[in-house]
């Protein structure tokens, strides 16, 4: 008898882990969080917008491997949300484009102060168009939030993984 009342006074606990994160998910944290550590880490505005736009592409490629992972979701949710997603995608690509433009202006305006042997006319177009160039990426950073905010305002009743997606996204900012 001692050793049966023995053995009920022992419980029995199992831990609790967190289901398995996604795997696209966790290449989107990873992308960002090399985007932060490389913005940081970055002296110059020439350095930081191009290591910001490397960075935006290897998370625009994430961005796209997650999307195509929504066909295995799909039978969840409708149509409609998955149209969002992809709006969304699109949204980005479209500010990736425009940032590129935006260095490619950068780089010309700065080979044309190298011809012009710093003549002051040539300068002064030179910071002009850099103060536009900041305009213009301000501009990008904003319409980029709107897209953010856009599609987590579109997608509250999602899935665990694919507000994991939003919330990977959300932690772009």
């Amino acid at each position: 008898m001692a050793a049966a009342s023995s053995s009920s006074n022992h419980h029995v606990r199992s831990a609790s882990y967190p289901p398995n994160a996604n795997p696209v998910i966790l290449k989107i944290e990873q992308q960002l969080k090399k985007l932060r550590e490389s913005e940081a880490s970055s002296t110059s505005p020439m350095q930081t917008i191009s290591i910001g736009l490397t960075g935006l592409a290897g998370l625009y490629k994430c961005v796209d491997d997650a999307l195509n992972y929504l066909p295995l979701l799909q039978h969840h949710h409708n149509n409609t949300q998955v149209e969002r997603l992809v709006n969304g995608s699109l949204k980005l690509l479209d500010a990736c484009i425009a940032s590129r433009e935006v260095v490619v202006r950068l780089k010309e305006a700065v080979g044309e102060v190298r011809l012009s042997n710093e003549k002051p006319r040539e300068v002064s177009r030179y910071f002009s168009t850099r103060k536009e160039i900041v305009r213009n990426t301000k501009e990008l950073a904003l319409r980029l939030r709107q897209v953010e905010g856009e599609l987590i305002a579109e997608n509250r009743e999602l899935s665990h993984e694919e507000s994991e997606l939003i919330r990977a996204r959300s932690e772009e900012r």
